[in-house]
C-alpha cells in the first residue's frame, strides 16, 4: 500500500468538504485510479468535473505511476474575468 496526499483546490475542495486529504492505494497505481476514488466520494458533484492533477508541482497525465508520499495537487478548470 502507498499512502498519497492531495491537496484539493476549488470546486474539488467544495465537493469533498476538504481541503486535504490522505489516500491509501496499492502499490503501483496510476492518477486514474485515484480520480476514481476521489470522484467515488461525491459522485454527484465530481462525475463529470474536468480534473487536472498535479505530483509533486509538476503536471502529470492520467497513466502516471503514483509513489508513496507523493503529494497531488486536484485541479479543477479555472474560469473567471
Amino acid at each position: 500500500m502507498i499512502t498519497i496526499h492531495t491537496r484539493n483546490f476549488s470546486l474539488v475542495k467544495d465537493a469533498l468538504d476538504q481541503q486535504t486529504m490522505d489516500i491509501e492505494l496499492d502499490d503501483d497505481e496510476t492518477v486514474s485510479r485515484l480520480l476514481e476514488k476521489v470522484r467515488a466520494m461525491n459522485k454527484k458533484k465530481l462525475k463529470d468535473l474536468p480534473i487536472r492533477v498535479a505530483v509533486n508541482q509538476s503536471y502529470v497525465n492520467e497513466n502516471y505511476r503514483l509513489q508513496n508520499e507523493d503529494m497531488v495537487a486536484l485541479i479543477p478548470p479555472v474560469s473567471g474575468g
